[in-house]
């Protein structure tokens, strides 16, 4: 019986014109695929794969990742949840003779969120004032502490406590441009009504201009899918 050597055979063909040319061909393809990645990152910036990636902004030193920051890191950093019920008006006057609100009653946030469930329109605070506008989802199939929820959406309009803190990319709030957003993440995708919004698959970031020029409110948000969720609180 005749022995064979593996080894040596694959050896000899690597050795050989046909396997040579076989991985020249294969280095050749990888070069082409290098090459072709490239000049799409280069042509479209905002391109992505697997559904994009998040436009991150930072509020007061704490990253806001859509998708990713949970509400537990929100309470880490001193802010609390709540919705429009938690507002109370002070026996007290502004300087201007305006009325006082603080937002008082916030969320025990050991109790749960419903499975699959986003909550919209909340109101992020510190120091019992208006931080943010906020959505938390719990995309899980069973119910879990909001504590756990996940940041889907925040919004930050210029008249919030700490806003000037609030930065991308090294930049704050009121001083962020088009032009500033364009250089970084290409020309906007939509441009309505002086809201500028830049998309990534399933993210986007907007700046919302006032009249005078002004930055009004950034948001930054991840989509999550209508029929993923079964249920919406408002």
């Amino acid at each position: 019986m005749k022995v064979v050597d593996k080894e040596q055979e694959r050896i000899d063909y690597e050795n050989s014109p046909a396997g040579k040319r076989k991985q020249w061909l294969g280095l050749l393809a990888a070069l082409v695929f290098f090459l072709v990645a490239a000049f799409l990152y280069r042509m479209f910036p905002n391109l992505e794969i697997g559904g994009g990636k998040p436009y991150v902004i930072v509020m007061d030193g704490l990253e806001i990742i859509p998708g990713k920051t949970t509400v537990q890191d929100l309470a880490n950093a001193g802010y609390e949840l709540t919705d429009m019920t938690g507002k109370v008006m002070l026996n007290e006057r502004g300087e201007d003779g305006e009325i006082i609100y603080r937002y008082r009653n916030v969320y025990d946030l050991t109790s749960e969120a419903d499975a699959r469930s986003m909550y919209s329109s909340l109101i992020l605070v510190k120091d019992e004032e208006q931080a943010a506008l906020i959505s938390i989802v719990n995309n899980e199939t069973s119910a879990v502490p909001l504590t756990q929820c996940i940041v889907s959406n925040i919004t930050i309009y210029n008249h919030y406590i700490d806003s000037d803190k609030v930065t991308v990319e090294g930049t704050s709030l009121p001083q962020l441009t088009e032009g500033m957003l364009t250089e970084l993440y290409g020309k906007p995708d939509r441009n309505y009504d002086n809201s500028l919004t830049w998309d990534k698959g399933n993210y986007y970031l907007s700046l919302k201009i006032a009249e005078d020029g002004t930055v009004e409110s950034l948001s930054t948000n991840k989509i999550y899918k209508t029929d993923a969720l079964e249920k919406y609180q408002n």
